[in-house]
C-alpha cells in the first residue's frame, strides 16, 4: 500500500482521536469515583481543551503568503 505522508498523518490523527474518545468513559468513571462532580469534570475538560485548541490553531496557521 503506497500512501502519502499527509494521508498517513491523517489516519494516525483519526486513530488517536477514536482511541481518546473511546477511553473517555473510563476516565470519567475514575474521576467520579475520586469524588469529582459532573460539573467539575466538564469545567476541567473545557479549561484544558481551550488552551490546547488555541495552541494547535497557532501552530498550524498558514503563513500570510500561502493564503
Amino acid at each position: 500500500m503506497n500512501i502519502s505522508r499527509s494521508e498517513r498523518d491523517g489516519m494516525l490523527l483519526v486513530l488517536a482521536s477514536v482511541t481518546g474518545y473511546s477511553m473517555l468513559p473510563v476516565f470519567i468513571k475514575a474521576l467520579q469515583v475520586a469524588g469529582l462532580s459532573s460539573l467539575d469534570i466538564a469545567t476541567w475538560r473545557f479549561a484544558l481543551a481551550v488552551p490546547l485548541f488555541w495552541l494547535m490553531v497557532r501552530a498550524l496557521r498558514m503563513p500570510n503568503g500561502d493564503r
